[in-house]
């Protein structure tokens, strides 16, 4: 989830020839399950709190980047600390 982190991988798809990619933040893996139906936003933003806390992915540019692609207002259901 830090910068240093994301570059790396970046750097490693860029030197790939057979194949692409980004790096996501693991938020957006859990949306693709709210995205799905396989979830309630209560549980996805529930869960996004528990990653996040538990890897301790809790400083500005983490948090940040974990809320930058995912469209859900978590704002009901978390503390304002883990909000962008």
């Amino acid at each position: 989830m830090d910068s240093h982190g994301r570059r790396s991988i970046y750097r490693v798809f860029d030197e790939a020839a057979e194949t692409s990619g980004r790096a996501v933040a693991p938020t957006f893996l859990l949306y693709l399950l709210l995205d799905e139906g396989e979830c309630t936003v209560a549980e996805f933003c529930q869960a996004c709190d528990d990653l996040l806390r538990g890897e301790g992915w809790t400083g500005y540019q983490a948090i940040q980047a974990a809320w930058k692609a995912v469209p859900v207002d978590c704002s009901d259901y978390l503390s304002d600390d883990l909000l962008a």
